[in-house]
C-alpha cells in the first residue's frame, strides 16, 4: 500500500500588488486609520508617523521573511538613496554583511536588491519625508 504525502500548496505573493500604502495595511490585516500618537510631540517629529508607514509597507513587501542579524551568511538589503540638485533618487541597494558602519537603525531591511528598488520608486513621497524632512503632500 503507497500512502501519498500530503503537500501544503505555499501561497505565491507578488510584492508588486503593494502599490500605496493602504495596500501594505491590508495585507497585515491592519487598519490604516491607525497611526501612532505623536500629538504631544514637536512638530519636527511628525516624520514618525511616515517611518511608521514604511515599516507596515516593508514588512508587507517582506511577506514574513524578517532580517536574521545572528545569521552573518543571510544577506540583508536596506533602502537608501542619494540627494542631488534635483530631488532624491535611487543609485543602489546595499546588503548588510560582515562589518562594522553606522546606518539608520530603523527595521526597513528587505532581503533583496529588487524588493529595495521597488519600494523606494513607489513610495519616494515617503522617503522624502523620512529622509530630507519635506512635509507629506
Amino acid at each position: 500500500m503507497t500512502t501519498k504525502k500530503a503537500t501544503e500548496k505555499k501561497e505565491v505573493f507578488d510584492y508588486k500588488t503593494i502599490q500605496k500604502p493602504e495596500d501594505a495595511f491590508k495585507r497585515l490585516g491592519m487598519d490604516p486609520a491607525v497611526m501612532p500618537d505623536i500629538s504631544k510631540l514637536p512638530e519636527r517629529f511628525s516624520f514618525l508617523t511616515v517611518l511608521f508607514i514604511l515599516s507596515v509597507i516593508v514588512e508587507a513587501v517582506n511577506n514574513g521573511w524578517k532580517a536574521d542579524f545572528s545569521n552573518h551568511n543571510q544577506r540583508k538589503y536596506f533602502i537608501y538613496g542619494w540627494v542631488s540638485s534635483s530631488g532624491l533618487g535611487f543609485s543602489d541597494s546595499a546588503y548588510f554583511c560582515d562589518y562594522a558602519d553606522a546606518f539608520v537603525g530603523f527595521p526597513l531591511y528587505v532581503e533583496n536588491a529588487e524588493k529595495a528598488m521597488y519600494i523606494f520608486n513607489q513610495f519616494p513621497e515617503l522617503y522624502k519625508v523620512w529622509l530630507l524632512g519635506v512635509p507629506l503632500k
